[in-house]
């Protein structure tokens, strides 16, 4: 089946990191779009949490969360995660569910 990894409330994480390689989709709190004055040992910031799931090699990421949880500020929290990772991007609002599909792999 597919796989998915979830990471709450947290600073930068390199267990998360290991904990996500090859998933199909990571969960994880991204509290700030960008870099506060202040760093929070916490929350993560959108473009940490995209270096993260790009080094996993994570087909999907999700930001939670997130300090401006509306749809206009999504925008800025998709493109500060796009700059660094490639993958799927999603800026789930509250009630948005989603479908990890299973992959089929065939050996010839």
């Amino acid at each position: 089946g597919g796989s998915m990894v979830y990471s709450s409330d947290t600073g930068r994480s390199e267990e998360i990191a290991q904990l996500a390689v090859g998933a199909d989709l990571l969960v994880h709190e991204a509290y700030f779009a960008r870099q506060p004055e202040k760093s929070f040992d916490t929350h993560s910031v959108a473009a940490d949490v995209a270096m993260l799931a790009a080094r996993a090699g994570v087909k999907t990421l999700a930001l939670v969360h997130r300090q401006e949880p509306d749809v206009v500020a999504a925008l800025s929290y998709h493109a500060a995660a796009a700059h660094y990772f490639d993958g799927e991007i999603l800026v789930p609002q509250a009630g948005d569910t989603y479908q990890v599909q299973e992959a089929v792999t065939e050996i010839c």
